[in-house]
């Protein structure tokens, strides 16, 4: 995936490891083990954590948080591999082995979607410049990837964003104004993509602009989308964060562009 590069302006950004510190201090005091999740070696977090898992990147780049998020999502899938692989004495080994090899095989299909989605999160970003608020909705793996998608439009752009869960959006979100606030729909195959379908509809339906970020065969939902973002390859739904979320970066990338806006608001005059 391309480098997003941004400037950053000294002070500019909330010293947030401090609260992480502060978490895993708390969750100590509480009996609990604790282990963080992190690319920075000999930082305060992994001094504070009983263990520590080091997910370093090479050639780090200054962007809000898309290489890291990319890394912390691969290192916890393979923890959780690693668990399984512990807790199971019969053929786990055998299954883990098999599932990483699947994990490694996603970096062809990860290239393969970022250029199939540049040039549209390039034009969709005047969509988006021009909307007050923007929602992004996805269930299960993917509830955090709407989570993830809508922190990057804040955070690079400055765009009010939310990520939602679908059914909760279909229950309380559905009905805010503007009617044609745009709507991310993250739905991958498996367990929630016909509620999806369904979502994409209804939204549809009340003149949301409807974005789908879907693989490309899934017609269903496409069929009530206003913009499609393909995602290329199968993957299992476990894995599919790493797929989904690319769209992200590029989409909160292009709309700062369109804006004149730097990350995290470094354009504002420190006065």
């Amino acid at each position: 995936m391309d480098a997003i590069n941004v400037k950053i302006r000294d002070g500019q950004v909330a010293n947030r490891p401090i609260y992480v510190v502060q978490a895993i201090e708390r969750a100590k005091a509480d009996g609990a083990l604790t282990v963080a999740l992190t690319g920075t070696p000999g930082s305060a977090v992994t001094r504070a954590a009983d263990r520590f898992l080091l997910v370093d990147l090479e050639h780090p780049e200054r962007s809000p948080g898309i290489r890291t998020y990319q890394a912390s999502v691969l290192g916890m899938l393979l923890i959780a591999l690693q668990l399984a692989e512990a807790r199971r004495a019969d053929s786990s080994e055998a299954v883990a082995a098999s599932l990483r090899r699947e994990l490694s095989g996603l970096a062809d299909t990860m290239d393969a979607t970022t250029k199939a989605i540049k040039e549209r999160c390039a034009r969709l970003a005047e969509v988006i410049a021009k909307a007050p608020v923007v929602t992004m909705v996805g269930s299960g793996p993917n509830h955090g990837t709407a989570q993830y998608g809508a922190a990057k439009l804040a955070e690079a752009a400055g765009v009010f964003a939310a990520g939602q869960d679908l059914e909760e959006w279909s229950h309380v979100e559905r009905f805010a104004y503007p009617v044609d606030m745009p709507v991310f729909v993250i739905a991958p195959p498996g367990r929630s993509q016909q509620r999806a379908a369904r979502l994409a509809e209804q939204a549809s339906r009340l003149g949301r602009h409807v974005i789908a970020v879907v693989d490309g065969n899934e017609t269903d939902l496409i069929a009530h989308a206003d913009a499609v973002l393909p995602v290329h390859g199968a993957v299992r739904e476990e894995f599919s964060p790493l797929l989904y979320h690319l769209f992200a970066g590029y989409t909160a990338s292009y709309t700062a562009q369109r804006l004149e806006r730097l990350p995290f608001q470094a354009d504002r005059s420190s006065s």
